[in-house]
């Protein structure tokens, strides 16, 4: 791999938190056709279907996309708790004090939105900063009221204030808590203001994670 364009050492993707079950997948896929559509296999796997006649003589492409690709399927795949123990030393190396607990709740919510661990470091303020933003970007699409922007997150406390504390660790049951006042006053509007407030980001996990 260090002798293809740009001349990157595979300890490089590594680094920047490739998986090395994926990087294997994906070099064995460069000369090798299984003879079926599959593209994601276990070393078992592998080890089981590989042969050498099936490996072409052709050069490789290298498509970093593809590369990309699988090592999501492959975070995708892996247990939270096996998810946060790989990115809390990644963490650690920012600077940044996140508990072994704020790591599994960073891995159950980012795991669909990265494609390689090192992607998790710019997501990382979210969880360890108070968001600073305009008051502008809190207003859905740019056209409610600051009235209104206001009044909602404070309605949806309200409502959080009075669901059991074990409730309030599932996603799942939060939004059973706001969605009916949600859906009464309009989505958008609603839950806009909510993830914004709560990320200071116009691109964040959803307001119930």
């Amino acid at each position: 791999m260090s002798k293809r364009v740009g001349d990157v050492a595979v300890s490089d993707y590594h680094k920047n938190g490739y998986l090395p079950e994926a990087l294997i997948n994906f070099m064995v896929l460069l000369g090798w056709n299984p003879g079926t559509k599959q593209e994601l296999f276990s070393m078992q796997e592998l080890i089981k279907e590989f042969s050498l006649e099936k490996v072409q003589k052709a050069g490789a492409v290298f498509n970093e996309e593809k590369l990309a690709w699988i090592n999501r399927a492959y975070i995708r795949n892996m247990s939270s708790e096996e998810l946060a123990k790989k990115i809390l030393p990644m963490i650690a190396g920012t600077g940044k004090d996140v508990s072994p607990e704020l790591a599994l709740r960073m891995a159950e919510i980012e795991r669909a939105r990265v494609s390689k661990l090192r992607d998790i470091e710019d997501h990382l303020a979210i969880y360890t900063e108070m968001p600073s933003y305009e008051a502008a970007l809190l207003r859905w699409k740019g056209k409610q009221d600051y009235r209104e922007v206001t009044q909602h997150p404070s309605a949806m406390r309200n409502i959080l204030c009075v669901v059991p504390e074990e409730a309030l660790k599932s996603s799942k049951k939060i939004e059973e808590a706001l969605m009916p006042y949600a859906a009464a006053h309009a989505k958008g509007n609603v839950l806009w203001p909510l993830r914004v407030a709560l990320s200071g980001r116009e691109k964040s996990p959803g307001p119930f994670e």
